[in-house]
C-alpha cells in the first residue's frame, strides 16, 4: 500500500503543477470580453492549445455536464 500511496501524492502533485499556472491564464481573459467578442476568446483558445498542446477544452459544471469550445455538450460518466 505504501506504493500506492506515494504514486498518488506523485499524480495529485503533477496535476497541481499544470493547473495552478492554467488557473492563472484562465485569470487572463476577462469574462465580459469573451462575451462580447468571441473571435477574440476563440482565438485565444487556440493559442492556449498550442502552447498547451491540448487536443480540446472542455468547461465543465459541476454536476459532471460539459460545454467545448466548438459547442458540442454532454455529460461526464463519473462512475455513478
Amino acid at each position: 500500500m505504501p506504493g500506492a500511496k506515494r504514486l498518488l501524492i506523485r499524480l495529485i502533485l503533477t496535476a497541481k503543477r499544470f493547473l495552478v499556472p492554467w488557473i492563472l491564464t484562465v485569470k487572463r481573459v476577462p469574462v465580459m470580453a469573451a462575451e462580447t467578442d468571441p473571435e477574440a476568446l476563440q482565438a485565444f483558445l487556440q493559442q492556449e492549445q498550442k502552447d498547451w498542446h491540448f487536443s480540446g477544452f472542455y468547461f465543465l459544471a459541476p454536476d459532471g455536464s460539459y460545454c467545448t469550445e466548438t459547442g458540442e455538450t454532454g455529460v461526464l460518466e463519473l462512475g455513478r
